[in-house]
């Protein structure tokens, strides 16, 4: 397709390595970052531990 460019070796973007350490280190970031926020969410709407228990 005209829209796509591919550099000199023929490879796509989607050949590429997806396990890049700085990539791995953001994602990690990002995936503690979700989970502390889903955490903090969860505890905030409930009013005691049987029911944290329950959800």
């Amino acid at each position: 397709t005209p829209g796509l460019r591919y550099p000199s070796n023929r490879k796509s973007i989607y050949d590429r390595n997806l396990s890049r350490s700085k990539n791995a280190e953001l994602s990690r970031a990002a995936f503690a970052f979700l989970f502390v926020e889903m955490i903090g969410y969860a505890q905030r709407r409930v009013k005691g531990i049987a029911d944290l228990e329950k959800r």
